[in-house]
C-alpha cells in the first residue's frame, strides 16, 4: 500500500513539473521568425558563399594560381585552370586563374581556402540562400576578364575554308 502511495506522489510531482514548464513557456513571447518576410541579423563572422574578388588595378582577379586553396580544401570542391601571364601588368605575377570553380554541393564552408590565400583574392559573401533544384547550378564559376581579353582568338575546328 505504501509503495502505491509513493508511486502516485512521484507521478503527481512529475506532472506538476511538466505543467510548470508549460505554463512558463505559455507566458513568454514566441521566438519563431517568419523567414521569407523577417530575417535574423547575421553574426559578424558569418561564412557565406566564397567568391573570387576583382582587383581594380588589374581589372580582374589578383589570383596567382598558387594552388594553396586547392590543397587546403578538405572537401576537394575547388578547381581552376591556370594560365601563364604573358602580358604587361601593374603587379608582376607568373600565373593567374583563367576559370575558378567551387562546387557548392560538396563545400562544407570551413573557410580554409579564404584563410590560406596569400593575395586575399577570396572572400565570404553574406549570402546564405544557395539552394537549387539542379546540381549543375550549385557550381560557382568565375571567368577572369583579363585572361579573356589577352587570350588568343580561338578558331573553331573545320570552320576555316
Amino acid at each position: 500500500m505504501l509503495s502505491i502511495v509513493k508511486a502516485m506522489a512521484k507521478a503527481l510531482y512529475s506532472i506538476w513539473g511538466g505543467l510548470r514548464v508549460t505554463g512558463r513557456n505559455t507566458l513568454e513571447r514566441p521566438i519563431t521568425v517568419q523567414y521569407p518576410y523577417e530575417r535574423l541579423a547575421l553574426p559578424e563572422r558569418f561564412r557565406g558563399q566564397v567568391v573570387m574578388l576583382d582587383s581594380p588595378e588589374l581589372g580582374g582577379t589578383a589570383c596567382i594560381a598558387c594552388e594553396a586553396c586547392l590543397r587546403a580544401c578538405p572537401a576537394d570542391c575547388i578547381s581552376f585552370d591556370a594560365v601563364e601571364v604573358t602580358w604587361e601588368e601593374v603587379k608582376k605575377r607568373r600565373r593567374t586563374a583563367r576559370e575558378y570553380r567551387i562546387d557548392w554541393g560538396m563545400c562544407v564552408n570551413c573557410g580554409f581556402c579564404v584563410e590560406v590565400c596569400p593575395v586575399n583574392c577570396l572572400a565570404f559573401l553574406r549570402d546564405y540562400e544557395l539552394s537549387s533544384y539542379e546540381r549543375g547550378r550549385l557550381v560557382y564559376l568565375y571567368r577572369n576578364p583579363v585572361v579573356e581579353q589577352h587570350a588568343e582568338p580561338r578558331v573553331a575546328f573545320g570552320s576555316a575554308r
